[in-house]
C-alpha cells in the first residue's frame, strides 16, 4: 500500500485547480455547455487517466472501472433518488444560512439561458453524463483511492468529502455537495466500483437539470422554506441511509487490490510512460477547441470579451497624463 500511498494527492488537485481556473474558465466563458464538456472529459476525467498511466498503475484496478455486480445498481439508483431530495433539502437551508444575495450571486441555473436546442443538449450532456464521470473519476476514484491508503477510510471518505464540496467554489451549496460527498463516496467503497457513484452523481445533475430546463426550478426542494425543507430532509435521509446499508450488505467484502498493484513494478511518475497518449489527448483538446470557434467563434469572443475586457482594463495602471494637457 506505501507505494499508493506516496503517490501525489494534493500537489495533483493543486494542479487540476490552475487548469480549471485557467483553460477551464477561458473555455467555460466561451461557451458554458461546450466548456462543461470538456473541462470534465479533458481536464478532470483525461489527465486523471493519464497520471494514473504515468505512475505505472492498471487504470482498470487503480479507479475502480470494473463494473459492480448487478444486484447492486437497485440500490445505487435508490442512494441517489433519495440523495437528490435530501441534498436539496440541505441546499435550501445551507441558502437561508448564507442570505438571499449570496443565493443568488450563486444561481447556477443561469447557466441554462441556452440559444439553441442543440446547446442546451450539450449542457445537459455535459451537466448529466460528463460531470459525473469526470468528478467522480477525479474524487472517488483517484483522490479516495490515494488517501485511503494514506490515512484510513473514514478519514480518506471526510477528506474528499471537503475537498468535493470546495471544489465547486459555491458557498451556497456547499453543505449539500459535502453530503453528497459522503454519499458518492460510500456507494464507490461498499460496491468496490466507481460506476454506482457515477449513476447516483447523475441522476442529482439530470433531474435537477430537468427541473430548471423545464420551467419547473421554483417547485425544486432547493427553494423550501426552513420548516419544510427539515422535513423533507427527515424523510429523504433514512432512505438514503437504507439504501446505503442495503449495498453494504450486499456488496463485496473487500476490494481486489491485485487489480491494483503490481509489486514488481516501478510507480514512480514517469511522464515519458504516457508520451503518445499524452499527445494524442492535447491534440483533440487543441482541435476541439478550434471546431468551438469555427462554429461558434464570434459568440465566443463576444462573451470573452464581455467578462475578461473590464478585468483586464481594471487591471491595467491609468496611463501616464500627456504633458500637453492641463491636469486638475
Amino acid at each position: 500500500m506505501a507505494d499508493v500511498a506516496s503517490r501525489p494527492a494534493y500537489s495533483y488537485l493543486g494542479f487540476i485547480l490552475v487548469i480549471h481556473i485557467t483553460l477551464g474558465s477561458f473555455v467555460q466563458i466561451a461557451n458554458p455547455a461546450f466548456g462543461i464538456v470538456f473541462e470534465e472529459l479533458f481536464v478532470f476525467a483525461g489527465l486523471t487517466l493519464l497520471l494514473v498511466l504515468a505512475l505505472n498503475f492498471r487504470p482498470v484496478g487503480f479507479l475502480a472501472l470494473h463494473p459492480p455486480k448487478a444486484r447492486l445498481w437497485p440500490a445505487a439508483i435508490v442512494a441517489g433518488i433519495g440523495g437528490f431530495f435530501a441534498s436539496g433539502a440541505i441546499n435550501a437551508l445551507n441558502r437561508l444560512l448564507v442570505g438571499p444575495e449570496i443565493a443568488a450571486q450563486y444561481d447556477v441555473t443561469r447557466l441554462f439561458e441556452v440559444r439553441s436546442t442543440f446547446e442546451g443538449a450539450l449542457l445537459v450532456f455535459g451537466v448529466a453524463v460528463c460531470a459525473p464521470i469526470g468528478e467522480e473519476f477525479l474524487f472517488r476514484g483517484y483522490l479516495l483511492r490515494v488517501l485511503k491508503a494514506r490515512h484510513g477510510v473514514v478519514p480518506a471518505l471526510l477528506i474528499t468529502s471537503v475537498l468535493f464540496a470546495a471544489f465547486h467554489f459555491n458557498p451556497a451549496s456547499i453543505l449539500a455537495l459535502f453530503a453528497l460527498g459522503l454519499v458518492f463516496g460510500l456507494l464507490r467503497l461498499w460496491s468496490g466500483s466507481i460506476w454506482p457513484a457515477v449513476l447516483a452523481h447523475a441522476i442529482q445533475n439530470g433531474v435537477a437539470s430537468a427541473l430548471v430546463l423545464s420551467g419547473l426550478a421554483a417547485e425544486s426542494p432547493d427553494e423550501l422554506p426552513a420548516a419544510e425543507a427539515f422535513l423533507l430532509l427527515a424523510i429523504s435521509a433514512p432512505v438514503v441511509i437504507a439504501a446505503l446499508a442495503w449495498l453494504r450488505r450486499l456488496g463485496p467484502d473487500g476490494e481486489d487490490e491485485v487489480q491494483t498493484l503490481d509489486p514488481a513494478a516501478d510507480h514512480r511518475l514517469a511522464p515519458n510512460r504516457i508520451l503518445r497518449q499524452g499527445a494524442i489527448g492535447l491534440g483533440a483538446a487543441l482541435l476541439a477547441i478550434a471546431l468551438l470557434f469555427a462554429v461558434d467563434g464570434e459568440a465566443a469572443r463576444s462573451r470573452l470579451q464581455r467578462v475578461i475586457g473590464p478585468r483586464a482594463q481594471e487591471a491595467t495602471p491609468a496611463a501616464a497624463p500627456d504633458p500637453g494637457e492641463t491636469t486638475l
